[in-house]
């Protein structure tokens, strides 16, 4: 197996699991590592920009709320 791949689900699961407990700077950072890609995604089902940023931002606060 691809060693890269390890270590990036590795690096992930690190920070998810730092997320899990309260960490905050972790979930910065997945939300720096995922937002364009997740605002892409939106932006290509809504074509609306505003829109795809405010989905986002949904995305991201129902992850952080359901950490719990």
């Amino acid at each position: 197996m691809n060693s890269n791949i390890d270590a990036s689900i590795s690096s992930d699961e690190r920070l998810w699991r730092a997320v899990l407990a309260g960490d905050t700077a972790a979930f910065h950072a997945v939300v720096e590592r995922y937002q364009g890609a997740i605002s892409a995604i939106a932006f290509s089902v809504l074509v609306d920009f505003a829109a795809s940023q405010d989905i986002a931002q949904e995305t991201f606060w129902g992850a952080w709320k359901s950490r719990e």
